[in-house]
């Protein structure tokens, strides 16, 4: 929660992150479908001037209660609304607008967390805001066209330079409805997320940014916003160069030695207050306080194990198989839910048979959902649990898993866990840093202080950029499977050498 105090009735200010680096501000009025009063404008503005003074604060989230982001102003207290006062010299007065905060010139970065409607002043604070994350459910417009109230937050100036003038002006000569998939089209949103998701995709990309070099992003962002407003290209390169070359010293300079190191290469992000590496001549790591465990070839055996068994029995060279499966599009479908297993089946079939290989796709399938649980590291995770470790598993939940192991995961196991994130739940799949960004979030850890078990070395390359340690673990059997439970014993100074194969 926020150490600032209570905003007032309408307003609510939540702070997210290890060192609560992210701020997250939430119209609270969903009787009236978060329509903005004077009231609410004057919270608003209130809580990013805070936002904006406090040092602790890197990046913030705007959102909406309920299933609405904002729709605009609030026309039953119109007739009573005092007018601002713009012209005002008072740096206050001509800052505050109508909605709140949307004549403000933050230094740092906003998101908006669209779910909703995002319409008429609502979409202004939505244009207002750096960045755009809508659920699918969103629907943005002009909707105030239909009553004859102007764009007076911004909306005429920033939306011509979000999608382009031709698109601007359809939207607002006409005041129709956009639909997130539309909105991502033109570019209006930047990104859309599954229904009832969009504030833990908001809070891992705000976690993202806030690991970034601070004075280098902000400096990069003021001149884009900035020089958007320049009519003079060569005016606008010398505004660009004159902010930049100032930082070049504080920040740049250490950016390429540390390049130089080796760090931050191949995307992996090098903040300034997120080390990737120990400390210097410390020689000690950073507390283990996390353990996530990955499912496929740990926690259960791995299908690779039974397709290269099919192998054999087909006369294939090891490994075939495998191979078919990574490089299958009907794979990729079936991991994104857009065909069942069935039909999976039928279109891998046909994809060997272009290789010259007939195979059973049912027995495929068959094959992979069949993998045994390996009972050894569910006694692991209990007796982290008794030594005071927060414990977690991250997995894609392929179509594959069958509805027994599924059950397990949820119901069998999820009773003994801290956190159990699931690419179908919210909506991002690994190796994409955010999913394991978001696993810590939750559980109220640095990356730092969380260790990542997985049998694939790439999962592993993206969690440990963020500066999550890594333990690379590919057991082939039982015997192979309780020695990398002792070396990750070792690890964290837990004697896993006598786990049970209970439950």
């Amino acid at each position: 929660q926020s150490t600032w105090g209570n905003m007032g009735a309408n307003v609510r200010v939540e702070r997210e992150g290890a060192q609560q680096e992210v701020v997250v501000v939430t119209i609270c009025r969903p009787q009236a479908r978060n329509a903005v009063d004077n009231e609410t404008a004057l919270e608003l503005f209130d809580a990013f001037e805070r936002f904006d003074r406090d040092p602790t604060a890197k990046v913030a989230i705007l959102t909406g209660d309920g299933n609405t982001f904002c729709s605009g102003a609030d026309l039953k207290k119109i007739e009573n609304r005092v007018a601002l006062n713009i012209t005002d010299t008072n740096s206050r007065a001509t800052q505050l607008g109508p909605m709140g905060p949307s004549r403000m010139f933050l230094s740092k970065p906003v998101i908006a967390a669209i779910s909703g409607y995002a319409v008429a002043g609502g979409l202004e604070l939505a244009l207002w805001c750096d960045l755009r994350i809508a659920e699918e459910n969103a629907i943005l417009g002009v909707f105030c066209r239909r009553f004859g109230v102007p764009l007076i937050d911004g909306g005429t100036i920033r939306l011509p330079r979000i999608i382009g003038l031709g698109r601007a002006l359809d939207l607002i000569l006409t005041g129709r409805s956009v639909t997130a998939k539309e909105a991502l089209d033109i570019g209006l949103v930047n990104r859309v997320v599954p229904e009832g998701t969009v504030r833990s995709h908001a809070v891992a990309l705000a976690l993202e940014l806030s690991q970034l070099p601070q004075e280098c992003m902000r400096i990069d962002r003021f001149s884009v916003l900035n020089n958007s407003s320049m009519a003079s290209i060569p005016q606008a390169l010398i505004n660009e160069y004159s902010m930049g070359v100032s930082v070049v010293d504080r920040e740049g300079v250490k950016g390429a030695k540390a390049f130089k190191e080796g760090q931050g290469r191949h995307g992996a992000i090098r903040g300034s207050d997120t080390q990737l590496q120990k400390k210097e001549g410390s020689g000690t790591e950073t507390e283990i306080r996390g353990v996530l465990f990955d499912v496929g070839g740990v926690i259960t055996e791995s299908p690779l194990v039974q397709l290269s068994v099919l192998d054999q029995e087909l006369g294939l060279k090891s490994g075939t198989l495998t191979q078919l499966l990574a490089a299958s599009p009907a794979f990729k479908l079936l991991e994104c839910g857009t065909v069942d297993v069935a039909q999976f089946a039928s279109l891998f079939e046909a994809e060997c048979s272009k290789s010259g290989i007939r195979i059973d796709g049912m027995d495929v399938m068959r094959r992979i959902s069949s993998v045994a649980v390996r009972p050894h590291f569910i006694s692991a995770i209990k007796k982290l649990k008794a030594h005071g470790f927060k414990v977690g598993i991250i997995t894609n939940d392929f179509k594959e898993h069958s509805k027994t192991q599924r059950h397990f995961l949820e119901k069998e196991l999820g009773a003994h866990l801290d956190i159990l994130t699931r690419s179908s739940v919210v909506g991002i799949r690994k190796p994409d840093i955010a999913i394991y960004l978001l696993t810590c979030h939750h559980l109220q850890l640095p990356p730092n202080q969380c260790i990542m078990i997985d049998d694939i070395g790439k999962n592993l390359k993206y969690a440990s950029e963020i500066g999550m340690k890594t333990c690379h673990v590919h057991p082939k059997n039982d015997r192979e499977g309780r020695q990398a439970l002792r070396e990750l014993g070792d690890r964290l100074g837990v004697d896993l050498s006598g786990v049970t194969a209970s439950l």
